[in-house]
Parts: C-alpha cells; sequence; structure tokens
C-alpha cells in the first residue's frame, strides 16, 4: 500500500495527559494504529497487554495493544517521559529519573528513500530501519537498527542521513510533549482534571 503522507512527516500524535481518572501521571500516546497507555505505577498486572517498560528505572509502565510497527517500539518512550514528570508534579516520585525531556521515532529505507514514523506496511518492507531515542539535547539514548542487506546496506553516509531525518521528527514529538504538558499543567492549577 502506498504511502498516504509525505516520506519525512510523522502521523498525526495524541497526547492525553491525566488519562487515568485514579491515576492523575498517566498517559495515552497515540500514533497511527498505535496506543501506549503509560502510568507510574498503577495498572492491573493481569491484563495481558501490560509490560514494564523501565527507562532504567522502574517509574513507568506501558501497556499498548497495537499493529506492530515503528511506533511500537518508540511510543513508551514518549508517554513515559510525560507520565514521569506528572508523577514529580503529584509528588508520587521524589526525585526526578530523566534530566531532561526525550523522543523516539522509527526512521527506515522504503523504496530507496528515508521515511520517517513508518507503520506496519513500511516497516515489514524497509531493507533499513532504525529505532532511535534521542535527548532534548540531541544526545543519542539509544540507537537500535537493522540492515536486511539487499539493495540497500546500512553505511555511515546512510545512517547520517537517517539520523537527520529522525532528529527532525523528533523535534516535533518534543514540542507534542511541551503542549501536553502544557495543558495537563494548566488543568491541574485550575482544578479542571
Amino acid at each position: 500500500m502506498p504511502r498516504n503522507r509525505p516520506c519525512n512527516s510523522l502521523r498525526p500524535i495524541s497526547i492525553v495527559a491525566g488519562f487515568l481518572d485514579r491515576n492523575p501521571a498517566s498517559v495515552l500516546y497515540s500514533s497511527g494504529a498505535t496506543r501506549v497507555l503509560c502510568t507510574d505505577g498503577e495498572y492491573d498486572e493481569s491484563e495481558p497487554c501490560c509490560k514494564k517498560r523501565s527507562l532504567r528505572r522502574p517509574a513507568a509502565r506501558a501497556c499498548s495493544r497495537p499493529k506492530p510497527g515503528g511506533t511500537t517500539e518508540i511510543g513508551p518512550y514518549v508517554a513515559a517521559f510525560i507520565a514521569v514528570k506528572e508523577a514529580l508534579a503529584w509528588g508520587r516520585i521524589s526525585r526526578p529519573p530523566l534530566v531532561q525531556a526525550l523522543g523516539a521515532v522509527s526512521v527506515g529505507v522504503v523504496h530507496g528513500g528515508v521515511c520517517r514514523d513508518m507503520d506496519y506496511e513500511e516497516d515489514s518492507q524497509a531493507s533499513v530501519a532504525l529505532n532511535v531515542v534521542l535527548a532534548e539535547s540531541g544526545a543519542i539514548l539509544e540507537l537500535q537498527g537493522t540492515s536486511e542487506g539487499g539493495n540497500a546496506p546500512l553505511t555511515r553516509h546512510l545512517l547520517g542521513e537517517m539520523l537527520d531525518v529522525a532528529t527532525a521528527g523528533i523535534r516535533g514529538i518534543l514540542e507534542e510533549q511541551r503542549k501536553a504538558l502544557e495543558e495537563w499543567s494548566a488543568r491541574r492549577v485550575f482544578g479542571a482534571t
């Protein structure tokens, strides 16, 4: 199926902070067919979709029932950052396990071009695929990739191009995070949760 958006675009993102009534440090992150529910630790462990995502500390958990694809792997990072910020704001944790904002996105080589935020079809056809997690400063926190070889093996030049495309997308994701936090903070301050 051909991509119905530019190759360097993100799918529409929705971030709802304070998603669960009984847990203000909860976030619902949506991108494409992926939905990630992230909390600061209170969730039903018997739910088969739930799995722990630690970000090096067990401050956040993620649940998702997505179609497979790039966002399945990186969505929990985006949601977990906001859940941790909210847990701090609500006094549910005492010190920040994260020093700065982080964002994540998938990039891949599909039909010879570098595409950002691949959906399932693109991810399954990519000759090279990367999941990139960056700190707000631009520092690389995590880089996972695979080169299926074929006509587009991963070269240093291609890796640089893919990281540039990922970085531009992550800037957009960081802006969406900032907006979600500001909106939720305003609702929290005015008592309308």
